[in-house]
C-alpha cells in the first residue's frame, strides 16, 4: 500500500470483507490481492497506467493458485471535483479489467466516500447509479460511518464497510451463478 503519509496507514475494509466472506463460505479458501494506493485519482488506475499494470500482474499471479471471483473498489476522494465524469471512468476501468482478465461478468463492488464534506454528496449520489449502467456491479453506501479526519473512515467504520462489501459481493456472485445456469 502506498500512502502520502505513512502515519495514515490504518485498517481498511479488507479485514471486514475477508472475515464475513470466510464466515459465509467456510468450506472455501479465500485469498485476497490487496493493491491499495492511498490518495490516488482514478486516472492513475486507467488502462495502460502503472497501477493498472500492477493490478493485472498481481491478479494473474494470484490466478495461478485460485480463481478470481470479484473486485472490491474503494477510491474516489481525489475525484470529487470531477464527479460527473467518474461513473464513465469507473465503467471504462471495470470493462478493461474484465477484458484483460477474460472474465466478462467479473463482479465489481464500488464504495462511496465519506460525506463529512458537503462536496462529496453529489459524487456518492452518482456512484449509486453504477449498477444501472454496468452489469454485475454493486455499490456500498457509507451511511452510519464516521471518520477520524473528515476523509478516512475510523476502524469500526472500515470493518462495517468491509462487511457491506461482502454482502454485495455475495449477492453478485449469486446473480452470476443464477445467470450462468440459464440456457437458451
Amino acid at each position: 500500500s502506498i500512502r502520502k503519509n505513512p502515519g495514515m496507514q490504518r485498517l481498511g475494509p479488507v479485514y471486514g470483507f475477508a472475515k464475513k466472506m470466510q464466515n459465509s463460505f467456510p468450506d472455501r479458501k479465500i485469498g485476497l490481492v490487496v493493491n491499495a494506493k492511498g490518495g490516488s485519482a482514478i486516472k492513475e488506475w486507467m488502462p495502460g497506467s502503472l497501477f493498472f499494470k500492477e493490478i493485472l500482474s498481481r491478479a494473474k499471479q494470484a490466478a495461478n493458485s485460485g480463481t478470481i471471483k470479484g473486485i472490491i473498489w474503494h477510491q474516489g476522494e481525489s475525484d470529487v471535483a470531477e464527479a460527473d465524469q467518474y461513473v464513465g471512468k469507473i465503467s471504462t476501468l471495470i470493462q478493461a479489467f474484465r477484458d484483460s482478465l477474460h472474465l466478462p461478468d467479473l463482479p465489481f463492488v464500488v464504495g462511496q466516500v465519506s460525506e463529512d464534506k458537503e462536496n462529496r454528496k453529489h459524487f456518492n449520489a452518482l456512484i449509486v447509479d453504477l449498477p444501472e449502467k454496468m452489469p454485475f456491479t454493486a455499490t456500498v453506501e457509507t451511511f452510519g460511518t464516521t471518520t477520524f479526519d473528515s476523509t478516512h473512515f475510523d476502524s469500526p467504520s472500515q470493518i462495517l464497510l468491509g462487511e457491506r462489501y461482502a454482502d454485495k459481493m455475495k449477492t453478485l456472485l449469486q446473480e452470476q451463478e443464477t445467470a450462468g445456469s440459464f440456457s437458451f
